[in-house]
């Protein structure tokens, strides 16, 4: 069904509780409407990880994404290939059979677009400025 119209109340014990509850859902509903949008990628950090640029410093700085993911979780799963997405939470690697993962794809997209364009910032001015409140 197309068009309809849902209505979801949220509660909780505090205006703070209610408003991260909110923001929660409103996080879903646009990625549930960016998926519809352009589509899915294998999630995890996966997509990052089979990204292949050829440019050496941008497919390392793609790879640290799902290795990051990897070292937080301190189980010493070396990286690998052969698996869709890796589950930091479990620490265990899950195959597409298995409870894939996925992302939007213009959310993966506009994120790596725009780190691209702070390092490309970075790059051309020389400088980094780093702040508290930033």
């Amino acid at each position: 069904m197309q068009g309809a119209i849902a209505s979801i109340r949220v509660g909780g014990l505090t205006d703070a509780e209610v408003g991260e509850r909110h923001e929660r859902i409103d996080d879903a509903v646009n990625a549930v409407r960016s998926a519809l949008k352009g589509g899915i990628v294998a999630g995890g950090g996966m997509t990052l990880w089979e990204a292949n640029t050829g440019l050496d410093a941008l497919d390392d700085a793609l790879h640290s994404v799902l290795q990051t993911l990897i070292d937080n979780r301190g189980s010493g799963i070396e990286g690998s290939s052969d698996f869709l997405w890796f589950d930091g939470k479990a620490g265990v690697f899950h195959y597409v059979e298995e409870n894939p993962l996925v992302d939007a794809h213009d959310v993966l997209y506009n994120s790596v677009k725009a780190a691209v364009s702070v390092a490309m910032l970075v790059l051309k001015t020389d400088i980094l400025l780093l702040g508290q409140g930033l």
